[in-house]
């Protein structure tokens, strides 16, 4: 999986721009024209900047949920009533190259379902 088709899985109806630059900053995205100023650049998943864009969006995504009963940590919140669990993210997830494959490998795995 690309970063590109990662970012439609993470963000359904955004645009990965794929415009070179030129000067009226003009590109061509999800069948119109837009007109950027700046620029927009993608998001680089692999740079800390670019994992927080990540982490966010996958905070937000209807599978977040899915995601951390995959990657995640569960403990119970209070051991005496057995209710309720708290989210966690594994640490060893905490880098930008091992989220974003670790986002890959997830949505990789839905659509096999």
């Amino acid at each position: 999986m690309t970063d590109e088709e990662l970012y439609y899985k993470v963000f359904p109806g955004g645009c990965w721009h794929k415009h070179k630059i030129c000067p009226s900053w003009r590109h061509y995205c999800t069948g119109k024209t837009i007109f950027c100023t700046p620029p927009i650049k993608n998001p680089d998943f692999s740079t800390w900047e670019g994992f927080g864009v990540l982490w966010e969006g996958m905070k937000e995504h209807r599978s977040w949920l899915k995601f951390i009963d995959h990657y995640g940590i569960w403990e119970q919140e209070d051991s005496s009533v057995g209710l309720g669990r708290v989210e966690d993210i594994d640490a060893y997830l905490i880098h930008p190259v091992r989220f974003r494959d670790a986002c890959k490998e997830f949505f990789k795995e839905e659509e096999t379902k």
